[in-house]
């Protein structure tokens, strides 16, 4: 082939890899998706909008699985669970480590924002970020957590730090409540 006819090739094949690639990512504007095996440190990525985290990592059912960065440290951290949430706040993030037992997947899409109610309900597995709430009214935050009994439940917000903490030897298993007001920040 004269060398023309093969970087007209080449061009050729490049514009309908970066088609292919933008075809791949029509449906889903502002979703990262990150899949590494074992201990991966990732390239920095930006989000311009808050992200919900979905990941799944089948070989973590007996192992560790977390998700790290400069900004953020424990974005997951989960032992002896295959998949979650979690949840990211737009901005720049460095420093990327992903530790898990295998392959594992982590999607990053854009989060829609919660809705102000009377009263929430949030469940989740061991270490997560949670979407942020708006709490319009004095209120009592009540927690259960029966997989404490020899472990550590801590609630944290931006404006509160170690709400609900709670620790062996208390029986972190029976449920606490902590009460607030929003007045009072």
């Amino acid at each position: 082939m004269r060398p023309r006819a093969r970087r007209l090739a080449l061009s050729c094949a490049a514009l309908f890899a970066a088609a292919a690639a933008s075809a791949a990512l029509a449906g889903t504007p502002g979703t990262i998706v990150l899949r590494g095996t074992d201990i991966q440190y990732l390239h920095p990525f930006t989000l311009s909008r808050d992200a919900d985290v979905v990941w799944s990592c089948p070989g973590c059912a007996a192992a560790n699985f977390t998700f790290d960065t400069v900004q953020v440290q424990s974005v997951i951290n989960a032992l002896n669970h295959t998949h979650g949430t979690s949840f990211l706040p737009r901005g720049h993030y460095t420093g990327v480590i992903v530790d898990g037992s295998g392959a594992w997947t982590i999607t990053l899409r854009p989060a829609r924002k919660r809705k102000t109610a009377r009263s929430y309900v949030l469940t989740g597995v061991d270490g997560e970020y949670l979407k942020p709430l708006t709490i319009t009214h004095t209120s009592t935050l009540t927690w259960t957590c029966p997989g404490c009994t020899e472990g550590i439940f801590i609630f944290s917000t931006n404006e509160v730090q170690g709400i609900g903490e709670a620790a062996p030897p208390q029986d972190c298993s029976k449920v606490g409540s902590y009460r607030d007001s929003p007045s009072r920040r």
